[in-house]
């Protein structure tokens, strides 16, 4: 259990795997991956209660967040990717749920594939947001009861391919606008 400014924090070039952990309470990030680091966050991590968001992604590296993490009530985003060349992949039934703002966001030419078996859910914003020229890539999810859109892209250069994902929430199913471009739209219901 950490309980400092970020739970745990990559930078520079690093490499990190970071399973069955609880990040919680920290005063910033959970977890955040910056300057080149790779993360790979698996199996049954809790990542909760954080100042900001669960985990952070930013300045060219990248996050693989994969088998049954539990990522929520963090006061931002619970996963957040930002900046050109920093990727995200979470995948493989994740939970990502009543985070204070956006449950997946993507921003700045950043790119995040949600894809396999994930609920986002009960968001105070939307399940999975993308602006500023972000690409993201949403399938075969569950995303309910996110106070916004479930699926949110806006600006122009912002891409969205989403297929196969069950989608009810109490704002606008998938919303794109402002220029933003969706690729390909299949098979949500």
């Amino acid at each position: 259990k950490e309980t400092a400014s970020n739970g745990a924090s990559k930078w520079k070039e690093s490499t990190a795997t970071i399973s069955k952990n609880t990040v919680s309470k920290n005063k910033n990030h959970g977890i955040s991956a910056i300057s080149y680091a790779n993360i790979n966050v698996k199996n049954k991590n809790v990542i909760t209660y954080n100042k900001q968001t669960g985990i952070a992604v930013r300045e060219n590296s990248y996050a693989n967040i994969h088998a049954s993490n539990t990522i929520s009530n963090n006061s931002k985003e619970g996963v957040l990717v930002n900046g050109s060349g920093s990727k995200i992949r979470v995948q493989d039934k994740n939970t990502i749920a009543s985070n204070k703002s956006h449950g997946v966001s993507a921003l700045n030419s950043s790119k995040a594939y949600v894809t396999n078996k994930n609920t986002i859910k009960d968001n105070k914003r939307a399940g999975v947001n993308a602006q500023s020229k972000a690409y993201i890539d949403v399938e075969n999810n569950t995303i309910t009861g996110n106070t916004d859109s479930g699926i949110y892209v806006k600006e122009k250069g912002t891409k969205l391919d989403a297929k196969n994902n069950k989608i009810t929430t109490s704002g606008t199913g998938i919303s794109v606008r402002d220029n933003a471009t969706a690729n390909s739209i299949y098979k949500n219901t």
